[in-house]
């Protein structure tokens, strides 16, 4: 998958129970960067410092050690990985929007979302941007006010000094809504 004119994101999804995030991780690394480099998984935690948890980083003794992103919903695992800049990938079923105040935790004052579909996809589009941007879900997400979006989504969608790149992800479940962001 491109995210933009020229800098390649692979994006791989697999179940839950065949994979732990952290194999497809180490799986898909091995397959589009092999060389005689080990790679190793490590986590960090931008708010406490933990190696226990956070975000996902792979270090190689050698070569370019790759930026990841991970996102889990409805039994699926699915990873961004790319050399080029922070990722950020988010998958998630509609469902989970329906509660009441949704609105009121997820929108900007000037967001609408009419439908369980617009509300997954609002939600996608704000986690990915916020993982790819380094900040995750410790910025509320109702400061983020998202601009109308084709299928491409190539312009800068939050007020950051690097520009972003976002794509509409394909998940191989239809009740599922996805987007991958790139720096």
């Amino acid at each position: 998958m491109r995210v933009d004119a020229g800098d390649p994101v692979f994006v791989a999804w697999a179940s839950i129970d065949a994979w732990s995030a952290e194999a497809l991780i180490s799986a898909e690394v091995r397959r589009r960067w092999p060389s005689g480099s080990a790679s190793r998984l490590v986590h960090a935690c931008p708010r406490c410092g933990s190696s226990e948890h956070g975000r996902p980083i792979v270090t190689r003794a050698e070569g370019i050690s790759p930026y990841v992103s991970v996102s889990r919903a409805a039994g699926l695992v699915v990873v961004a990985l790319t050399r080029t800049g922070p990722v950020g990938v988010d998958v998630e079923a509609a469902a989970p929007t329906s509660f009441v105040g949704f609105d009121s935790v997820a929108l900007h004052p000037a967001e609408t979302a009419t439908s369980l579909e617009d509300r997954a996809t609002t939600w996608v589009r704000k986690e990915s941007l916020l993982k790819a941007v380094g900040q995750g879900l410790a910025v509320d997400p109702r400061l983020v006010h998202l601009s109308p979006c084709d299928q491409t989504c190539g312009h800068r969608d939050i007020e950051h000094p690097h520009r972003l790149h976002r794509r509409v992800l394909r998940v191989p479940r239809e009740e599922l809504r996805g987007q991958v962001a790139r720096r």
